[in-house]
């Protein structure tokens, strides 16, 4: 069996730092792939060569955000049930519910819980839904 894939789209350089650090303390077995924006996203998946088991979005991301990604990963058969979480600081009651709506899987509010990520990580990659917004 291969080693998870996570796709991780993150344009602040320090949280996508952060996401690594944190992501292969906790599995140094996951293969990552950070992207710095939403261009082509969905050739640049593809190009991965392999159907990736989480994917972890940033929600404020040019040129396309984590709404209109969503959309494109569940409008290709492949990637329908992926798993895909909201990484992001907008988590209000309100924001959270149109995360929901919307067919997020999940959430993690930032700032990150260092303590707590690799916990939710196991989760996530077990399929579970995760909505950590303190």
């Amino acid at each position: 069996m291969s080693a998870p894939l996570i796709v991780c789209i993150e344009d602040d350089p320090f949280s996508a730092d952060v996401l690594r650090g944190l992501i292969h303390g906790a599995r140094p077995d996951v293969v990552l792939a950070v992207y710095p924006d939403s261009a082509d996203i969905l050739s640049r998946i593809e190009k991965l060569g392999q159907i990736p088991s989480l994917f972890l979005l940033d929600i404020h991301i040019h040129p396309h955000d984590g709404f209109a990604v969503l959309q494109m990963l569940r409008a290709d058969a492949r990637f329908r049930s992926a798993r895909i979480v909201a990484v992001t600081a907008s988590v209000m009651n309100e924001e959270v519910d149109v995360l929901r709506s919307s067919g997020f899987n999940g959430a993690i509010g930032k700032p990150l819980d260092f303590d707590e990520f690799p916990n939710l990580l196991e989760r996530l990659l077990n399929g579970q839904e995760v909505w950590y917004v303190t």
